[in-house]
This record gives C-alpha cells, structure tokens and sequence, in this order.
C-alpha cells in the first residue's frame, strides 16, 4: 500500500476554469453600478479618465477625481487585500474557514481603534494603523491560548475566533451605546464605509499591500509545501510547529 501511495503524487488542487471569468464579471457588474449615478454627468470616457485626471472647468469630473475614482481604486486594494490574508491565513492553517473575520482579527482591529479612542487618543494621532494591528495582534494571541492544548484543530480554531469576535464585538458594542457620540462614525467606518475625499489613503495603502503582494509571492512554494500536510511538510524541512 504505501509502495502505491509514494508512486500516485498528490494531485495539486486546481482553480475552476469558471472562477476567474465569474469574478471578472461580478467587478465588472460592481464598477458599472457604482459608475451609474455618473453616466448622466460625464461620457465613459471621461469617467474613465477621472482616474488620473479631471477637467477643472467641469465640476462633475472635479468630483468624479476625487471623490468616486478613490473609493472604486481603494474598493479594489482592499479587497485584493483582504483575500491575500484570507488565502494566507487559509494556508497556513490548513483551514478553508480561517479569515481575518473569523479569527477575529478584524473585531479585534475594532477593539483597538475604540478603546484608543476611548482613553488613549494621543495614540491614534500617533499611528491608528499601529493601534489597529495592535488589536487585531491581541484577538489571534487569545484564540492561540484558547485553543493551545487542544492541537489547533480546524473546527477548534473557527470556534475560538468566533468567540473573541462575539465578545469584542460586544465590548464594541457596550462602548458604543455609552460614548455613542464618540464612537457613532467610528463604527460606520468599521462596516465599510469607503467615504474619502482624495487620493490620501489610496495612495498610503498600495505600497503596504504590493509588498506583502512580493512577499506572499516569494513564500510560495513554503505554503504549497503546507498543503501536504504537517508531517509531509515537517520531513521535507517546513517548520509547522508554534
């Protein structure tokens, strides 16, 4: 049996051939109906070219540069973004569930940003990016001591995130209904809201997520190394253990 096991190779897993032409057709679906509304003000070529430039005699391409063209550009990296640490996350772990959601590293990024607000303000004129990650570093830390001795299993590991997501969601919450005026914008940010007016924070974000694109690139061949399993991975030189 295991003759005929080492002589049959693992079959890689494939991309359905379907996929790539159903994303491209949702973002496609998805730009036209944000770009909808402007249609009626500026021809598609101009609202094309918002993207670099606009017509300063013409307040609708004024608009369009720097107020519609930064959400659909940022909309983009975020969501490349957000699914480069889902597949990451999802490799390393060996579990097609695992997510900055339902780690809990988003509400714990939440959880960051509120109690800065709350008691530490001086730290989000500092960096509210470093305070955020700080969060989202403490929510993964307690679902690594919650589920330490009980071997990482997948369905363990969902489950523990899923409780500190449910309970620093909850800590969110309890601050919000005291400080709600405080915190009222900050929580319409955390559900998505892209509402900006220049190109700032795109182009802050796009050099950050091109290099961890560079990086996940040249570790690879580590994380397909991963799909083998933790004891075809350990015997051909990865290091799976934490």
């Amino acid at each position: 049996m295991y003759a005929e096991t080492a002589n049959n190779p693992v079959a890689k897993p494939s991309l359905p051939a379907r996929l790539p032409a159903a994303a491209a057709l949702i973002w496609c679906g998805a730009f036209l109906a944000s770009a909808a509304p402007w249609l009626g003000q500026l021809n598609p070529s101009a609202l094309i070219a918002a993207f670099w430039t606009f017509e300063g005699s013409d307040y609708a391409s004024v608009l369009a540069h720097y107020s519609w063209a930064p959400r659909v550009a940022i909309a983009v990296l975020i969501g490349f973004g957000l699914g480069l640490a889902g597949a990451v996350t999802q490799q390393i772990l060996g579990n097609p569930l695992a997510s900055p959601t339902t780690l809990g590293v988003e509400a714990g990024g939440q959880f960051g940003i509120t109690v800065a607000t709350m008691f530490f303000p001086g730290l989000l004129a500092f960096s509210p990016d470093l305070v955020a990650v700080s969060g989202g570093l403490l929510a993964i830390g307690l679902v690594i001591a919650l589920t330490w001795r009980l071997g990482f299993s997948p369905v363990t590991v969902i489950l523990a995130g899923l409780v500190v997501t449910f309970f620093l969601g909850a800590v969110n919450m309890a601050f919000l209904l005291l400080k709600g005026e405080w915190l009222g914008n900050l929580f319409i940010w955390g559900a998505g809201s892209l509402v900006q007016n220049n190109w700032q924070p795109f182009m802050e974000l796009w050099p950050r997520v091109l290099v961890l694109g560079v990086l996940m690139i040249l570790l690879m061949r580590p994380l397909q190394v991963m799909q083998l399993g933790q004891t075809s991975a350990r015997s051909l030189g990865a290091k799976v253990g934490l």
